[in-house]
């Protein structure tokens, strides 16, 4: 039996911090509707976490891809640019690195800044990248994403992509660094 944000409650237990997720965070990284919007109704705060703890139930939905509760949330008025607080990853970076494209798609539409950056200074389209996740990476540079953006090491999607000998995002990138595109509105 698969427990609601098994991913996420196994990563608090190998910190030795089992538990330490809140309801709606567990609710939101398991994709359970239901739960969220009875806790939401009820007053549980949209952007509330457990002492401060991992991410938001926002960031926790996208990572899991869980479009339907990414959208309640929104709707419920969380904060688009939340962060992990060990990475600073965003919900459109965390749904990036995982490939779950129509999250991606829904954050964008909800005025997800595909700019921002982790402590690590990487962008969504790196952690695409990083992860293999080629359907991904191609709605993000349709939307916009620099393809000539570094990290704080100087590495860029590109570079990423050639270390990990993934030859579908080589291909994309290649071909919109070709193209001329390498930032919005060119």
């Amino acid at each position: 039996m698969r427990l609601p944000g098994a991913a996420a409650l196994a990563f608090c237990a190998s910190l030795g911090l089992a538990g330490c997720l809140t309801p709606l965070q567990r609710a939101a990284a398991g994709g359970n509707f239901d739960k969220v919007r009875t806790l939401l109704n009820n007053g549980v705060a949209v952007d509330r976490t457990s002492n401060g703890y991992g991410g938001s139930p926002l960031v926790l939905a996208a990572m899991n891809g869980r479009v339907d509760v990414v959208r309640l949330l929104l709707d419920r008025g969380a904060k688009i640019e939340s962060r992990t607080t060990s990475v600073g990853l965003t919900p459109l970076m965390a749904a990036a690195s995982r490939g779950h494209t129509e999250a991606v798609r829904l954050l964008l539409d909800s005025g997800a800044n595909i700019e921002a950056r982790s402590a690590s200074e990487q962008t969504a389209l790196m952690y695409a990248v990083a992860r293999g996740k080629a359907e991904t990476v191609r709605l993000l540079l349709e939307r916009g994403a620099r393809v000539d953006a570094r990290d704080r090491y100087g590495k860029s999607a590109l570079d990423m992509a050639e270390a990990q000998r993934d030859h579908a995002a080589i291909e994309i990138l290649r071909a919109w660094r070709a193209s001329g595109r390498l930032a919005p509105g060119q």
